[in-house]
């Protein structure tokens, strides 16, 4: 416990701003305080640095490192609500976290559950590789700095690493304080190598997943030098030794991240968590011809890690699926996974949209139809490339060969979220809502990706539940921190245009809504029900738009002109449930549903 004197202190220096009521923890580090937030009456947790170690950063040096972890926003970070200095106080502040430890569930329980262990890595891996991007390497990742808080894991104490880092080790060492837990270091951190990367990171969680999984951290000692040793001396044990029925390929993921030399370890972290809800980044079905080429796998992970991430991502999966097929021309996942790359490609086209150039989209489908039958040439169970010939089925309005595709790759493998999420758009586009949020659902259960929370999110607008697509949308919006999937803005913007929010789309979103000027007329026009006001120039106005404002025939029209025009868009857009009224016309049913090749098609809703 702190001492009164260094309690008062506290008191004393930060009384105009927090309220410091009692002490909840401490570390080598800092002691970190109970708080009331005086200016906006909140409960917060107040870190301050040992007197020691705020000598040795410096007031300057930790105000300065500080600032850039403060830009850190992602869903399992915890977030700096503050810093400073105060009379000598060293001190920052964080939202309180209603839960405990990561250290404290591993001290209660031991080992957890695979599915549990797993999915905590994998979260704090994603949360890692946001960091990296941002030139920020943690250093000091074990069990005490994740939070659990209503089961989702955040990493904390970013603050401390950086400003750590950047002082002057010699001193620290002298003071008898050094960065890093010793179970968790990496070795090239327990000799003291200043030039530590992203990798350092992917050993530390590597040691954090051995440890959940295992019950024990992969190396442990009667004190830091007998534990430095064995890092630079020996492997872990096995993990199917310290729990049996593990599988082999979850094993090996771990000791790669483990692995002594930084360039055997996964180069980033996302990676390795790519690695992790398919171990290896491939699942059992698909090491039937495993590849030989260490680099041609490595391109495939870091290409499946970019499709995941889409936006720019997509283009660059392509290409690394390429390289890695150019190192393995034979290696039937590679083709697959290109084969779902060029299949979405058209949809990321630049940063804030799809293609409109029909060409493209043509040009994409073939190269994915190829790819996809090279997949199924060397592995006839390739659930990758079944996914692939279903978007291109899809797109081609061949809806039962689309079907058939992706129920094909998910009975190969259940868990293929891809395989499911585009078999939701499939049957939306087909007037199946409810089926299509149902496999949604099953998607975002298996991953719960921005770009999965954006299929949902529309799949729930088409079944007329607005509050909760609203909702998840918000979430992936929340998660997708860099703006790669753009549909999660277009899809809420559509919303609020036809909710009158259109000034709030247009101040949230005004880079990612096709067509700013033409949205902003039609906001103004459905606002005051006034037709003079909508774009004069021929399709730049919704078929929602001309049915809310009380023209059926000209959304019918505009329906038209967009399954000629837009042939690869508007299956996503005839069955909006604004436009229900017109599902039952003569003009819908023959010149719509006719062109699309879905005579006879009756939209359900959700019951």
């Amino acid at each position: 416990m702190s001492s009164p004197d260094q309690l008062e202190q506290v008191k004393r220096a930060l009384a105009d701003h927090y309220r410091i009521e009692r002490e909840l923890g401490r570390g080598g580090m800092a002691v970190v305080y109970l708080a009331e937030d005086l200016k906006h009456h909140r409960s917060v947790a107040v870190k301050v640095l040992h007197p020691a170690v705020a000598s040795i950063i410096g007031a300057e040096r930790f105000l300065n490192e500080i600032r850039v972890t403060a830009k850190l926003h992602h869903p399992n970070i915890v977030q700096l609500h503050d810093s400073g200095v105060a009379d000598g106080v060293m001190y920052y502040v964080m939202p309180l976290v209603e839960g405990e430890s990561l250290l404290d569930r591993l001290d209660r329980e031991g080992a957890l559950p695979v599915d549990e262990a797993v999915a905590i890595a994998r979260a704090i891996a994603s949360a890692l590789d946001f960091a990296h991007r941002h030139s920020v390497v943690h250093r000091d990742i074990k069990p005490a700095n994740i939070m659990l808080q209503e089961g989702v894991p955040l990493i904390a104490d970013f603050g401390i690493a950086l400003a750590l880092d950047a002082a002057d080790e010699q001193r620290m060492t002298l003071t008898g304080y050094s960065l890093g837990t010793p179970s968790y270091m990496s070795p090239e951190q327990a000799v003291g190598d200043k030039r530590v990367t992203a990798t350092t990171d992917v050993y530390a969680l590597g040691s954090v997943l051995y440890e959940m999984l295992a019950g024990e951290a992969p190396f442990t000692g009667a004190n830091m030098q007998a534990i430095v040793a064995r890092i630079m001396t020996e492997a872990p044990r096995k993990l199917h030794v310290l729990r049996p029925g593990i599988s082999p390929q979850l094993e090996a993921t771990v000791e790669r991240a483990l692995a002594m030399a930084p360039a055997d370890r996964f180069r980033i972290a996302s990676a390795f968590a790519e690695a992790l809800r398919v171990p290896l980044g491939l699942a059992s079905h698909e090491l039937v011809r495993p590849t030989m080429d260490t680099t041609a796998h490595d391109l495939y992970l870091l290409a499946r890690a970019a499709m995941r991430r889409r936006g720019s991502g997509v283009q660059e999966a392509v290409r690394l699926f390429e390289a890695s097929i150019a190192r393995d021309s034979a290696w039937a996942p590679a083709w697959g996974g290109l084969a779902e790359a060029l299949g979405v490609s058209p949809f990321y086209i630049s940063a804030v949209g799809e293609s409109s150039d029909s060409t493209i989209w043509d040009v994409s489908l073939h190269r994915s139809e190829k790819a996809a039958r090279r997949a199924l040439t060397l592995d006839p169970n390739s659930a990758a490339a079944h996914t692939a010939l279903g978007g291109v089925y899809r797109d081609q309005w061949a809806w039962k060969a689309g079907e058939d595709e992706y129920r094909r790759a998910i009975g190969i493998d259940p868990d293929s979220h891809g395989a499911h999420m585009q078999l939701c758009e499939l049957l939306w586009a087909m007037g199946r809502l409810d089926e299509s949020l149902r496999e949604c659902e099953r998607a975002v259960l298996l991953d719960r990706a921005p770009v999965r929370l954006d299929t949902w999110g529309f799949a729930l607008y088409m079944n007329k539940r607005y509050a909760d697509a609203e909702r998840v949308l918000e979430e992936g919006l929340a998660l997708d921190t860099a703006g790669d999937v753009h549909f999660l803005r277009t899809v809420l913007g559509r919303q609020m245009l036809f909710d009158g929010r259109y000034r709030e789309a247009l101040r949230r979103f005004p880079k990612f809504l096709p067509d700013t000027a033409a949205f902003r007329m039609q906001g103004e026009a459905l606002a005051a029900h006034d037709l003079t006001r909508l774009p004069r120039k021929p399709g730049r106005v919704h078929p929602v738009t001309w049915m809310l404002l009380g023209f059926p025939n000209r959304a019918i029209d505009a329906l038209h002109a967009q399954a000629y025009a837009m042939p690869f868009r508007v299956q996503y857009d005839i069955w909006d449930p604004h436009l229900a009224p017109l599902w039952n016309t003569p003009r819908f049913r023959n010149e719509i549903l006719t062109r699309v090749k879905l005579q006879g098609a009756v939209a359900k809703w959700a019951q």
